[in-house]
C-alpha cells in the first residue's frame, strides 16, 4: 500500500507538472490525516524531484487548548523530519469581528495572507495542500446543493497558483491506510464533527447514507468531478479565444456576448471580471448570483445605463451595447444598481459599508426585525437569486407586525429617518419583492413562522 500510495502521488505530480527542481514547497499541515500524509509523501519524493520542503501551520485559536495541541503536534512533525516550521498564530474570531466577516471568510483571509507572505519573504514558490479525491467529491456535492456553474461543479483544481494539490487523486481511505502502514499518528479536529457546517453534514451524514445505496459513491463522485473538469477546460479554451477577439479595454459588446452559445456566456462574464480585477487583494471570489446578475443586464433592453456592483468595488456597467467592468468603489448610486446576495454565503458590499451573511438554520426563530441585525425567512417563499439594492420610487412592502402594504417612502417618514440616509438603506429583494428593509422591518409575507419548515437566516454587520 505504501509504495502504491507514493506512486499515485508521483503520478499526479507528473500529470499536472506540479513541481520543478528549483521549487521550495511549503506544505500546509493542520495535523489531520490528509495533510500529514501529504507531508510524508512529499518528504519521500523531494529528492526524486529535487525540490526543497518546509512546513506551515495556521493556529486560528478557535478551539482553545485543542488549537494549541494542533500547533504543537504539527511543529513536532516538522522537527521529526528536520524541516523548517512556519507558524501563524492569530485570534481569528477577533479578526473577524474587527472586519465584520464570518469566521469562515476571516480564516480564509488569514490563511491566504500568510501563504502569500511566505511566497514573498521566505523563498517559497508553491503551497501544497492536502485536498483529496474525497474532498473533491464532497465539494462537487456541496456546490450541486447550493448552486454552482460549470467551474464550481468541476471541484477543486489540481493547481491554482500558488497552490498545488498532490493528493487530488487519492481517497481519504487510502490516506488512512498509508498512515497506518508507516506508523504515523494524526490528530482529529473536533469541529469536523459539527454538522452545522454543510461540508461536515455531507461528509458525516449524507455520504454514509449514499454509501448504503451504492458503496462506490465516492469513486463515482470523483469520476463526475473529473468529467466536469475536462468539460470546463474545453469551455474555458473556447471562451479564451472569444475574449482575445472581443475584449477591448475591459469591455465587451453585449451583442457579441449574447451571440455566444448560452453555455459559454457565464464563463465569458467571469473572465472579463477577473481580467479587470487585476491584483485586487484579498482574492476576488465570485458567486453564481454575481454572474447571473451581470448576464441579466447584458440581455435586457439597450437603452439607458444599468450596473451591477461586484465584490471589492468592481462594477459591471452597461451603456447601450457596451458592457464594461470598472474599478469604482465609490459609485454606489447608479440606475438599477444590483448587489447579488448568495445563499448560503457571505458578501461584502463596500459602497453601503455592510456585510450580508445568509445561512440555513431550521431551528432559528422568526422575527419581525424592528431595528435588528438579522431576520429569519421561510425559504419556500423565496426565489433565487436574492439581490440587494437601495430604494426606488414606488417601492412598497408589507411590514411585519403591521396592517396591509405601505409605501417605503411613507415608512421612512413615519420612522423619522433623515432624508439624507434614506438612499443608503439596503433593501433585500426576492423575485422583485421587498423581503427586508435591512436593519428596519422585514416583510410579513416572507418571515418564518411556527409553520415554517425550511428557514434562512439573513444577518448584516457594518464594515470596519
Amino acid at each position: 500500500m505504501k509504495d502504491r500510495f507514493i506512486k499515485k502521488v508521483a503520478d499526479t505530480l507528473d500529470l499536472y507538472q506540479m513541481v520543478e527542481p528549483a521549487d521550495h514547497i511549503v506544505c500546509a499541515v493542520s495535523g489531520g490525516a490528509d495533510s500529514t500524509a501529504l507531508l510524508y509523501a512529499l518528504f519521500t519524493l523531494k529528492d526524486k524531484y529535487g525540490f526543497t520542503l518546509s512546513v506551515a501551520h495556521v493556529n486560528h485559536n478557535l478551539r482553545g487548548e485543542e488549537s494549541k495541541r494542533d500547533a504543537k503536534h504539527t511543529q513536532s512533525l516538522a522537527s521529526n523530519l528536520n524541516l523548517k516550521f512556519h507558524l501563524k498564530d492569530l485570534d481569528v474570531r477577533a479578526y473577524a469581528d474587527e472586519r465584520g466577516l464570518s469566521i469562515q471568510l476571516a480564516g480564509r483571509e488569514v490563511r491566504d495572507d500568510f501563504f502569500n507572505e511566505l511566497i514573498e519573504k521566505s523563498g517559497a514558490t508553491k503551497i501544497a495542500t492536502g485536498h483529496t479525491a474525497t474532498d473533491n467529491g464532497e465539494t462537487h456535492l456541496m456546490r450541486l446543493i447550493v448552486g454552482a456553474g460549470l467551474e464550481g461543479l468541476s471541484g477543486i483544481p489540481p493547481i491554482r497558483f500558488p497552490y498545488i494539490r498532490p493528493l487530488i487523486a487519492v481517497t481519504r481511505g487510502e490516506v488512512e491506510e498509508y498512515l497506518e502502514e508507516i506508523g504515523i499518528d494524526h490528530i482529529t479536529d473536533s469541529s469536523n464533527l459539527e454538522t452545522k457546517y454543510l461540508r461536515n453534514l455531507i461528509r458525516n451524514e449524507i455520504i454514509p447514507k449514499l454509501k448504503e445505496i451504492n458503496p462506490e459513491v465516492e469513486a463515482n463522485l470523483a469520476a463526475a468531478v473529473l468529467e466536469y473538469r475536462n468539460l470546463f477546460e474545453i469551455v474555458k479554451s473556447k471562451v479564451e479565444i472569444f475574449m482575445e477577439e472581443n475584449l477591448k479595454d475591459n469591455c465587451l459588446s453585449t451583442s457579441s456576448l449574447n451571440n455566444l452559445p448560452k453555455e459559454l456566456r457565464g464563463e465569458a462574464v467571469k473572465m472579463v471580471i477577473f481580467s479587470s480585477a487585476g491584483d485586487i487583494t484579498p482574492p476576488l471570489r465570485l458567486t453564481k448570483s454575481h454572474i447571473t446578475a451581470v448576464l441579466e443586464i447584458a440581455q435586457g433592453p439597450s437603452s439607458g445605463e444599468k450596473s451591477v456592483n461586484l465584490p471589492y468595488g468592481l462594477i459591471a456597467r452597461r451603456n447601450y451595447d457596451r458592457l464594461c467592468i470598472i474599478k469604482d468603489g465609490n459609485s454606489a448610486k447608479k440606475i438599477d444598481t444590483i448587489y447579488p446576495v448568495p445563499f448560503p454565503g457571505t458578501v461584502e458590499i463596500a459602497p453601503l459599508n455592510i456585510v450580508i451573511s445568509t445561512s440555513f438554520d431550521d431551528n432559528a426563530e422568526g422575527t419581525s426585525n424592528v431595528g435588528g441585525d438579522s431576520a429569519v425567512f421561510d425559504i419556500d417563499k423565496l426565489k433565487s437569486p436574492l439581490t440587494l439594492r437601495t430604494r426606488r420610487d414606488g417601492d412598497r412592502f408589507y411590514p411585519a407586525v403591521g396592517r396591509g402594504s405601505k409605501k417605503l417612502k411613507d415608512y421612512f417618514i413615519d420612522k423619522k429617518l433623515p432624508r439624507s440616509q434614506r438612499d443608503t438603506v439596503p433593501i433585500l429583494i426576492s423575485n422583485g419583492e421587498i423581503i427586508w428593509v435591512v436593519g428596519h422591518r422585514a416583510d410579513g409575507r416572507f418571515v418564518a413562522n411556527k409553520d415554517t419548515n425550511n428557514r434562512l437566516v439573513v444577518s448584516f454587520s457594518h464594515l470596519g
